[in-house]
């Protein structure tokens, strides 16, 4: 069956084992095709600098926003970001950007969108 979907996603904060839902899509229509944003503010009391978003799988190509400052896009993966030097104290808004392929337009479904797991993760 042709689909665009997204599992339902969580941002793995470690070592706490905080986990924040950015939710689930579900299953779009056969020929959805471009661009899909996926949004999700964060909190944090003190974030370290040496934050990565790590998205998992994504389906084809993907970008992060924190705060509306640009981290980066990634044409394959490995899908990881650094954006600990864009995270605050306080409320973060965090905007993930996923591109499909075109194949959807000409009756050729290909799996598309954010399928995850996605990770907040500190590198030591």
């Amino acid at each position: 069956m042709p689909w665009l979907r997204a599992a339902r996603l969580a941002i793995l904060l470690e070592p706490t084992d905080l986990r924040v839902e950015l939710g689930c899509l579900g299953t779009l229509n056969a020929e959805v095709r471009g661009l899909l944003d996926y949004t999700k503010t964060v909190t944090f009391a003190a974030p370290a600098p040496d934050l990565r978003l790590d998205l998992g799988r994504v389906c084809h190509v993907a970008e992060v926003w924190v705060n509306g400052e640009s981290c980066g896009a990634r044409l394959w993966g490995p899908h990881v970001f650094v954006v600990g030097p864009a995270l605050k104290p306080g409320a973060n808004e965090v905007r993930v950007r996923v591109g499909n392929l075109i194949n959807n337009t000409y009756g050729e479904p290909a799996e598309s969108g954010l399928l995850g797991p996605v990770r907040l993760v500190r590198i030591r």
